[in-house]
């Protein structure tokens, strides 16, 4: 993940007033909680948000049971600067994340939104409440997702993360991108380091793919990923020795990789049938 921080965009056009308006009316719920060193608390509004969808929605809609969101939102609302927003536990957050009729999560991440400290990509992501330390337990992330957008000046999407914790909580071990067509993994080996795995070629936008993200709980990382009822490609790897003994969680969305804040309307959609972690 870069450690460069994002330009100060400044969107002037109705639809970012709209966006800042959306984030006004988060707030006011008490849904939205704005953040420093992302210390925050559950409140009520958005646990009763979930608990509306779970009795309203369709059976096979997305749960987002055990995740919390991070929103491309700055302190004051709108979308320039640093990310201090996030919801606990996760819920719709329109324009940003959204539940389509089918019960799919529908996430939008705008290039010129407010960014994580260490990154300066914007995101609209979940993650896991629950972090383990890499190579002791097993758990897999498993996702079907469609890509209908990518940023215009890379066409690259981050969907799928096994990411540091805690402490480690700037370390981004392992990247599942959607990089123009091609479906790969990235594993970061050392500081300075890093693999790619490439699982997927020729994925069109609108396409729907599955993946998965495995620690085995032995010392390896599995990933798979596939196009409909297709073989699934398979690569697995060691957990790199610098990172062994990591203390990570997974998180899945919309993180997109643009190299410049284009003006608003670019970025990344991403919209998710079906998601697991455990």
């Amino acid at each position: 993940m870069p450690s460069d921080h994002f330009p100060d965009p400044k969107p002037s056009t109705s639809a970012g007033r709209a966006a800042r308006r959306a984030s006004r009316r988060l707030r006011t719920t008490g849904a939205l909680v704005l953040v420093g060193a992302l210390t925050v608390c559950t409140t009520s509004a958005a646990a009763a948000v979930s608990a509306g969808e779970r009795s309203a929605g369709a059976a096979a809609a997305v749960p987002l049971d055990g995740w919390d969101l991070i929103l491309p939102v700055d302190a004051a609302g709108g979308t320039s600067g640093d990310h201090a927003a996030i919801l606990r536990p996760a819920a719709p957050a329109s324009p940003y994340l959204t539940r389509e009729p089918d019960g799919s999560l529908n996430f939008w991440a705008p290039s010129v939104g407010a960014t994580t400290a260490s990154s300066r990509h914007p995101r609209t992501e979940l993650v896991g409440r629950d972090s383990w330390t890499v190579g002791t337990r097993k758990r897999t992330l498993a996702a079907t997702v469609r890509i209908g957008q990518v940023p215009g000046s890379t066409r690259d999407v981050i969907v799928g993360q096994i990411h540091g914790a805690g402490e480690d909580g700037s370390v981004p071990l392992v990247m599942l991108h959607y990089d123009d067509g091609v479906v790969r993994v990235t594993v970061k080996d050392a500081a300075d380091r890093s693999t790619v795995h490439q699982l997927l070629t020729g994925v069109g936008l609108g396409t729907a793919f599955s993946y998965t993200l495995a620690d085995n709980g032995n010392g390896t990382l599995t990933f798979t990923a596939r196009v409909g009822a297709g073989n699934a490609v398979r690569k697995t790897v060691p957990v790199p020795a610098a990172y062994r003994g990591t203390r990570v969680r997974f998180a899945a969305g919309d993180y997109e990789q643009a190299s410049d804040a284009l003006p608003y309307g670019d970025g990344g959609r991403v919209v998710v049938s079906r998601l697991a972690a455990g």
